[in-house]
């Protein structure tokens, strides 16, 4: 828009650290801590900014809950960032469907996604807000089934049905439905999450990002 002609911009998206964020890591001692032994659990990490779409999956929740009681969520963040949340939360009969951990050291949180079967990336549509969400490729890297709105950059890194499952930003019955397709299928998600490790490995380290910009 600003007449400078594509051919003279590169976009390098964020990335992983492979070593850091190994799917060889337990979470058996996260899922004990939580008591989240035997639930299936869909799992989101992040600031809890409003953009991130915490209310999407909230929404989405109720639907799916209501359908298959095993499913808990898991919200590594400071519910405190996103004030409307509690209520939202109470309005939608879900506080005892969804555990949130508070803050984290960057360090401990993929013994957090370990404990986690599917993972979340629920973003609302929103103009002109570009992102390159780390969430995304630290979930992938630990080969951990992805449920993210089909947008920006998003929609580049996640292939739908090959390394997880895309949704239109705000719907909450496509995401309701993913969560619970995902929740009946181990071997799917332990197909799209195998598929997402390679995605990472072949793409979006922060060496591969480095290299972009030599």
């Amino acid at each position: 828009k600003s007449g400078v002609s594509s051919d003279k911009v590169s976009v390098v998206p964020n990335g992983v650290d492979l070593d850091k964020f190994d799917s060889r890591i337990s979470g058996d001692i996260i899922r004990g801590k939580y008591r989240l032994k035997g639930k299936i659990v869909v799992g989101f990490t992040g600031s809890l900014k409003i953009w991130h779409g915490l209310d999407n999956l909230v929404k989405s929740l109720r639907v799916a809950v209501d359908k298959n009681s095993k499913i808990h969520c898991l919200v590594v963040g400071d519910p405190t960032r996103c004030p409307d949340l509690s209520s939202l939360i109470k309005r939608e009969r879900l506080v005892d469907r969804i555990t949130f951990t508070g803050n984290v050291p960057h360090d401990s949180v993929p013994s957090y996604i370990a404990a986690m079967d599917m993972t979340t990336v629920c973003y609302s549509n929103i103009e002109n807000f570009y992102f390159s969400p780390i969430k995304l490729f630290e979930y992938m890297a630990m080969s951990k089934p992805i449920v993210a709105s089909r947008i920006g950059q998003i929609e580049e890194v996640v292939v739908h049905e090959y390394n997880g499952y895309l949704v239109e930003p705000g719907n909450h019955s496509q995401l309701a439905n993913a969560i619970l397709e995902l929740a009946e299928n181990a071997e799917l998600r332990q197909r799209l999450g195998k598929n997402g490790r390679k995605t990472v490995e072949e793409n979006y380290t922060w060496a591969k990002s480095a290299e972009a910009v030599r």
